[in-house]
């Protein structure tokens, strides 16, 4: 092969791997720096090393574009792949990096805590209604959702609207539903009391009303 034929054949590789991105950066350039590695086939290379190369050839980095990785922005990519690449490329970091290190421990606390352990302003807490709604309103829009505690057998998954919580789950074979009113701040203006000091309540099945009181 010759090496017109070479240096095609790189600069095709290239390209094909930034997809609609390949205007973004200088392919000839970063062909070059990967002939002078020794480079012949990009599929050879591991993933981080080549990304890194690429990426030292934007053109638009100066418009803090965000890096490619395996052919899409990081911009472009949904949470979960934004995880895959921190976790790939945390090892890149110095040795003793705080940076490093905070993000192993928020990655252990947020597996081990689940939403629960979401730092503000990402784990639901807070007012989220506009200004002059009404209580329901209020209470409906700052509901939240409280999975089951991976660690802990004893909590259900439940719906807290104000102070009540309204746990549905499976156990023995049935959809259990059920009402707890025991924290209820029945002062606070989210959850409305009644004259005998309880939450009012009315529970439907398929639109029919089964309880109500």
């Amino acid at each position: 092969m010759s090496s017109d034929q070479g240096r095609q054949t790189l600069d095709y590789q290239v390209s094909l791997t930034l997809g609609d991105h390949a205007d973004d950066f200088d392919i000839p350039a970063i062909a070059e720096v990967l002939r002078d590695q020794g480079v012949t086939d990009i599929d050879a290379m591991e993933s981080e090393e080549y990304w890194a190369v690429v990426n030292q050839h934007d053109r638009t980095a100066a418009a803090d574009r965000t890096p490619v990785v395996d052919g899409e922005r990081l911009e472009e990519m949904g949470t979960d792949d934004l995880l895959e690449v921190l976790r790939a490329h945390e090892g890149e970091l110095p040795q003793g990096s705080v940076f490093a290190t905070a993000w192993r421990l928020m990655e252990r606390i947020l597996t081990d805590g689940g939403i629960e352990c979401l730092p503000a302003p990402w784990d639901g807490y807070g007012d989220h209604a506009p200004e002059g709604a009404d209580d329901e309103t209020r209470a409906n829009l700052n509901a939240r959702f409280l999975p089951q505690d991976p660690h802990d057998e004893s909590t259900r998954p439940c719906v807290e609207i104000g102070t009540v919580q309204v746990y549905s789950y499976r156990k023995d074979g049935k959809l259990r539903v059920s009402v707890d009113t025991d924290g209820v701040d029945t002062e606070g203006p989210e959850t409305r009391k009644g004259a005998d000091g309880t939450v009012p309540m009315e529970i439907t099945v398929n639109g029919k009303t089964v309880f109500e009181g």
